[in-house]
């Protein structure tokens, strides 16, 4: 057989195997499909449920806040049928679990039944209050009412937990299916290589031509990719011409620099941090803001790859980074309130579990304080909206003014209502901070001539302060702070703290 012969026999058994390939690779997507499908199908949307159910929960009280608060007949007709939607669509998503879920069916029934009885006190609390028994009301709010809500999340979480339990079983097996797919598909990848090196034995006339392409690639990168190798003091011994554009440098004033991980120098911190990463022989990843001249900030996501030699002993490092900025900035307003720039109610859930989980880990305290703008339905009726943005607008800014701490989060978590989280400030502190704030309000001297305890815009602030593992969950958080709200709206233009 000649040579040509071969060549053709060669590629012929190359593609035959490449064929039995693909059609082993769409059969693993197909089942990798499946599995997926599997996860959605099912835990994702008992997860869904269930956090459809804690947003319609948080609205059955906020609308219950409203019933107690108003004294308007029809007002409260109102709040007491957007309750009943609530109560309809929270029904509506148990069933849902009940179809989807794949654990226990009886947990799902418990989890019913203790929405019953959440329902049965909810509506007694809100019939006590059209009989005007607001005695009764008061207790069965700080009573019956929190029991049967604490055990209505009790059964919700579970139903959560099992149904990211189940998630992260089928995520597994799908590991699992990826993995064996990679295996067969290396096998044959290697018989595949193998016959590709008996034909490179015959084809080497286009060497110098693939050499001369692998040098135009190296000159991409070198020209277009954020990149840099490091030795272990952090002394820079390559760096591509584009980081050194970037960083207005030459790549003689950069290399044998030590390069402080592209940060400053004065960010000790997050160097002796990556340090202790890569060390271990761990890659870092993460972003990291960089001050140029001018004043210019810019962010910079960056992956450090530590390199091993023959001894599997670090040698050096790969620095990979790419400006994120722009991908910042948008981040930034998908967190933020339009009108205030503060930060909204979506964000509000992410911080205060991360902030209860620190204050946990560390014992420290934590506090969270829900504001509300006095008689703000007056203002914007007898002003206009337009004034009315104007003071939300103002309040915001004054907030801004005072909680300027790191660690400090302000938030429009409503129309005309506030939150703020702090830590590390025990209850006396707090309260100093918190009037603060309120008089920092009313200093503002934004006239409101129907305001029934000031001539000015004021804010009532209800706040619960906790230290380490006396912190309840972030529902519980919220509806105690929310409580002392209500009593602050009682008096009007004060703090209540507890």
């Amino acid at each position: 057989m000649n040579i040509k012969k071969k060549i053709i026999a060669a590629f012929g058994l190359i593609v035959i195997l490449l064929s039995a390939t693909g059609l082993i690779l769409i059969q693993n997507m197909e089942r990798l499909a499946k599995e997926t499908e599997n996860i959605y199908r099912h835990p994702f949307a008992v997860s869904n449920a269930t956090r459809n159910i804690r947003v319609q929960l948080l609205s059955i009280q906020n609308y219950l806040k409203d019933i107690l608060i108003i004294h308007n007949n029809e007002e409260s007709g109102r709040a007491k049928e957007r309750i009943d939607r609530s109560q309809k669509e929270i029904q509506k998503q148990f069933k849902l679990i009940e179809e989807r879920f794949l654990g226990d069916k009886n947990k799902v029934l418990e989890a019913i039944e203790a929405f019953s009885k959440w329902k049965k006190t909810c509506d007694t609390l809100i019939d006590c209050k059209q009989q005007s028994m607001e005695a009764e009301a008061t207790r069965i709010l700080y009573s019956d009412f929190t029991k049967t809500g604490e055990y209505l999340d009790t059964s919700i979480d579970y139903l959560a937990n099992f149904a990211n339990d189940k998630a992260n079983e089928f995520y597994t097996k799908t590991l699992d299916r990826k993995k064996r797919s990679l295996l067969m598909f290396t096998s044959l990848l290697a018989i595949i290589i193998v016959g590709s090196l008996w034909i490179l034995n015959y084809v080497v006339k286009n060497h110098d031509l693939a050499q001369k392409e692998i040098k135009r690639h190296f000159h991409l990168i070198d020209q277009n990719i954020l990149l840099a190798t490091t030795d272990r003091e952090d002394r820079i011994i390559d760096i591509s011409n584009a980081l050194c554009r970037y960083l207005g440098k030459t790549r003689k004033e950069m290399v044998g620099k030590q390069c402080h991980f592209f940060i400053h120098e004065n960010q000790k911190k997050m160097i002796e941090h990556i340090f202790r990463t890569i060390e271990t022989g761990s890659m870092w990843q993460g972003d990291l803001k960089r001050e140029f001249e001018k004043g210019e900030t810019r962010w910079l996501y960056q992956t450090v790859h530590p390199v091993f030699n023959d001894n599997y002993e670090i040698s050096s490092y790969t620095h990979i980074l790419n400006d994120v900025t722009d991908k910042k900035a948008l981040e930034e307003l998908s967190v933020t309130d339009k009108l205030t720039t503060l930060y909204n109610r979506r964000f509000f859930d992410d911080i205060i579990e991360k902030e209860i989980r620190v204050a946990y880990r560390k014992g420290s305290f934590l506090t969270l304080a829900i504001m509300d703008i006095d008689f703000f339905k007056r203002y914007n009726d007898h002003y206009g909206h337009p004034a009315g943005d104007d003071v939300l607008i103002q309040v915001s800014g004054a907030l801004k003014n005072i909680a300027k701490r790191p660690d400090d989060y302000l938030f429009r978590v409503g129309g005309e209502e506030f939150a703020v989280i702090f830590p590390e400030t025990d209850l006396n502190h707090s309260y100093l901070f918190l009037e603060e704030i309120r008089k920092s309000i009313e200093g503002l001297k934004i006239l409101h001539e129907y305001n029934d305890v000031s001539q000015y815009i004021t804010v009532s602030i209800g706040a619960r302060t906790f230290q380490g593992s006396k912190i309840p969950n972030k529902n519980q958080f919220y509806i105690q702070a929310d409580q002392c709200l209500y009593e602050a709206k009682k008096m009007r233009n004060k703090v209540v703290i507890i």
